[in-house]
């Protein structure tokens, strides 16, 4: 109970003490020191997002702080000597901590609001004040000694006001101007805290008159029941508990700086949502991320159900509810894709996580959620799959496109076929009519020319006779040659070995051109196919040597190797006009359309058709597989390497 001066009492009669200056300085150093600790907890406090993290800082920060003005306390009263022996009780020694940490704990649970108003930091510098001027008096109380503690009334309301006024100053120096202001402004904070504890102290201390109690009289404190503490236990004490606020400052310390990394981390994740949620769905935390991606502040989003975030029909049947049982009985819950709400009303495709949070027996004790908007991806998704369908569709059409062209080609070059044999068996027909019924009737006309000339002998008569008979005879010789060009007879009674070398002997005649030969020994008779197919590229091809070459020399080779025949025709004369070689198969040159025919040809064959051109001549090679069935005639007569035939 506190006792004020009422006149009854002299203060010239009060006792009088005396500080020790160095452990003055010592309880202001014990009280800044608490201070920083306790306003570093508090920024931790401010960044905590989860629940376990903010209460830990909650109660670290005010046990800091109350124990701290309940250290600097006593080591003021160490430093305060009396000429009289003064102990102190246990029991309220003790319990004078309570109002201070009680204080702190209030305090703080105020400044961790996301919003802090100077009507909160008034208040909160007034119940600080309030809470260290209530330890101090409760800590005064604890005081036993042969004397009567006596308060002036003015100075006891000094020192609660200069309590309130610097905790007020302190609190609006650290957290007004930047909340989450650094070293500096914790320090200036601590130091101006540190200086409202001390300042109430020792004015609390100029408010007390101790007035000796005379023998024989009990003093108004009583003398000490219970436990009591000499001032050399107190300063074990209060020494024991100054170093271990040290220890808990500094081991808070290091527990804030891994929890602003672990909050760092989780700040800096701004494209993922982040959430711990309590057994029963509803949302305990919330990180920046999940504020971008849902648009809800922490405080409007705290303390409401994860169905918030769900479409009304999904909430209607059921998913939320759901998700969680899943997480909770398997402990994970993975959801690739699905609608979700903003705040606005929005849609977004959302991938989730949950993952059941137990506690050491293995309770639930809650969630965490991590949401991810992937509503870009989804509809980079869903036109991939459209440009997919799309290629898949005009695969599909330039798929059929192409099997009608196969088809049509299959169809073209069976027509091509056809034409080549009806050409082939016009040419045959058309030869052999040349031959049997023009080539009879001229040999007719030439034997009656014969006749006639015999009877006119060297009349003049005779001697036109004798013109009509040459006339004849070149007659006859050009219809048995163009009968034979178009087919010859020998190509199906003799084979192609026979057929080409009457043909370069023929063509040397006709042509001037000196052609070199090598037809193989081991040609004997091919399928009339084949045979037909050659013989008409061997034509073709000298063909161009005499219209386009100016070639005066050509070497003709046909070989059997490797299970093909091969025919090669070279001259060597100027050569194809640059462009040309790539224009005979492509439909637009003009040279090259005999050619063309007989690639087509060889194609059907299942062979194929080379050309090569520089300035230095042209090779033709053409090359056809031989079948497996293939008759193998008697080989050809004569050398393999017969002698040139020369120009006439």
């Amino acid at each position: 109970m506190l006792h004020f001066l009422d006149g009854t009492r002299d203060p010239s009669q009060a006792l009088v003490g005396a500080y020790d200056p160095g452990l003055v300085f010592l309880s202001y150093a014990v009280a800044s020191l608490a201070s920083f600790a306790a306003l570093t907890l508090a920024d931790r406090l401010l960044d905590a997002w989860m629940p376990g993290p903010r209460k830990a800082w909650l109660a670290s920060g005010a046990l800091v702080l109350g124990i701290g003005v309940w250290a600097m306390h006593f080591v003021g009263m160490l430093a305060f000597q009396l000429p009289v022996p003064v102990n102190y009780s246990l029991r309220v020694t003790l319990l004078s901590m309570v109002p201070a940490i009680a204080a702190s704990f209030v305090v703080l649970t105020v400044l961790s609001r996301s919003a802090v108003t100077k009507g909160q930091l008034i208040a909160g510098g007034v119940l600080m004040g309030a809470g260290i001027g209530a330890m101090h008096y409760t800590g005064m109380a604890a005081m036993r000694m042969r004397a009567d503690m006596f308060y002036d009334p003015a100075l006891f309301a000094l020192s609660l006001f200069v309590a309130m006024a610097l905790a007020t100053a302190a609190l609006c120096i650290k957290f007004l101007p930047a909340r989450r202001g650094g070293a500096a402004a914790r320090w200036a904070g601590a130091l101006v805290m540190g200086l409202a504890i001390v300042c109430m102290h020792y004015t609390a201390m100029a408010a007390v008159y101790f007035f000796p109690v005379p023998e024989g009289a009990a003093p108004l404190m009583g003398e000490g029941s219970g436990f009591w503490l000499d001032p050399d236990l107190l300063g074990g004490l209060t020494g024991a508990v100054t170093i271990a606020v040290i220890l808990l400052a500094l081991a808070a310390l290091a527990l804030a700086q891994s929890g602003q990394r672990y909050h760092m981390l989780m700040e800096s994740v701004r494209d993922h949502a982040i959430c711990t949620l309590d057994p029963d769905g509803c949302v305990s935390a919330w990180n920046a991320g999940a504020e971008r991606v849902h648009g809800y502040s922490g405080g409007e989003i705290i303390g409401r159900h994860i169905s918030a975030f769900y479409p009304e029909e999904a909430v209607l049947a059921g998913e939320p509810r759901r998700a969680l049982e899943a997480a909770a009985r398997e402990g994970r819950f993975e959801e690739e894709g699905g609608w979700r709400v903003r705040k606005d009303g929005s849609r977004f495709w959302a991938g989730v996580v949950i993952n059941a949070l137990p506690d050491k027996e293995g309770n639930l004790r809650g969630f965490s959620m991590l949401v991810r908007d992937v509503t870009a991806v989804k509809r980079a998704h869903e036109a991939l799959e459209r440009s997919n369908e799309a290629l898949r569709k005009e695969i599909a059409e330039r798929e059929a496109a192409q099997e009608q062209l196969r088809l049509s080609q299959q169809s073209l070059r069976r027509l091509s076929g056809d034409l080549m044999r009806a050409q082939d068996e016009e040419r045959r027909h058309f030869g052999r009519e040349l031959h049997d019924s023009v080539g009879q009737y001229l040999t007719t006309l030439k034997m009656g020319l014969d006749a006639l000339g015999s009877e006119a002998g060297g009349r003049p008569a005779g001697r036109r006779l004798r013109e009509c008979i040459e006339l004849a005879e070149k007659s006859i010789a050009e219809v048995r040659t163009m009968s034979y060009l178009l087919y010859p007879p020998m190509l199906e009674e003799m084979g192609l070995h026979t057929a080409v070398s009457w043909y370069l002997d023929g063509f040397g005649k006709r042509s001037g051109i000196r052609v070199r030969a090598e037809v193989g020994r081991e040609i004997g008779r091919l399928p009339r196919d084949l045979e037909l197919a050659l013989f008409r590229v061997l034509q073709e091809s000298l063909t161009n040597v005499l219209r386009h070459s100016g070639s005066r020399t050509a070497q003709v080779r046909l070989l059997l190797q490797k299970g093909e025949a091969r025919l090669e025709i070279k001259d060597h004369g100027r050569g194809m006009p640059p462009g040309m070689l790539d224009s005979i198969f492509d439909g637009q040159g003009t040279l090259g359309v005999g050619l063309r025919g007989m690639s087509q040809r060889l194609e059907q064959l299942g062979g194929r058709l080379e050309i090569e051109s520089s300035g230095w001549g042209t090779a033709v090679t053409a090359r056809l597989p031989l079948p497996a069935e293939a008759p193998a005639g008697p080989p050809a007569p004569g050398g393999a390497e017969p002698e040139p035939h020369p120009a006439r």
